[in-house]
């Protein structure tokens, strides 16, 4: 995906990493809502994540508009929050399934296994005919070297940081966020799961 050299592999001995999370979207599966309908999910999961906890989650979708008289629509999602003691939580929905893990994140390998295996469970147990949508996000947070408010920008390669990065940035002044999304598109490269 990217023309970059290969890069020796290495740990920081303090990794910025807050969060790593996989997610897949598929086609609706109402009887991923209910307790009857999970439960060939969680037997299959039972070795890699041995514990299951029920939550439900409010969604709340306004409407507002010039001439529109404002409306609210409230709906309860119900979700199967499956965890370890290490860490690790596969969040499963009707349309949607997160892994995640924090700080304890070690190496993309055993993350790699575990997403692998949670999408075959979901196949073998749902007959999921497909996935819709195919997600890795890490959530990394750097924090300033006190009494240096550019030393960041040494840390990263300039095509990432951006603008906020260069010199438009004013003396006195300093980034105190900058959120920057990119979205990439390459053909699929390797075996997920294998």
């Amino acid at each position: 995906m990217f023309d970059l050299a290969p890069v020796s592999r290495y740990r920081l001995a303090r990794p910025p990493l807050a969060q790593a999370l996989g997610q897949v979207r598929y086609p609706l599966r109402p009887r991923l809502q209910t307790l009857d309908g999970v439960v060939p999910l969680q037997e299959r999961l039972l070795e890699v994540f041995p514990y299951m906890n029920q939550e439900e989650i409010q969604q709340v979708s306004l409407l507002m508009g010039p001439g529109i008289q404002p409306a609210s629509n409230t709906q309860t999602a119900r979700t199967w929050r499956f965890t370890d003691d290490a860490g690790w939580a596969l969040i499963v929905a009707a349309d949607a399934a997160t892994l995640s893990i924090g700080s304890e994140y070690e190496d993309f390998e055993e993350f790699r296994t575990r997403f692998a295996a949670a999408i075959a469970a979901l196949h073998e147990t749902t007959g999921l005919p497909r996935c819709e949508r195919l997600g890795l996000r890490y959530v990394d947070i750097a924090q300033m070297p006190p009494g240096d408010d550019h030393a960041w920008c040494g840390w990263f390669r300039p095509e990432l940081i951006g603008w906020s990065g260069g010199s438009i940035v004013g003396e006195g002044t300093r980034v105190v966020t900058s959120i920057t999304q990119t979205q990439l598109a390459a053909p699929p490269a390797g075996d997920l799961v294998g």
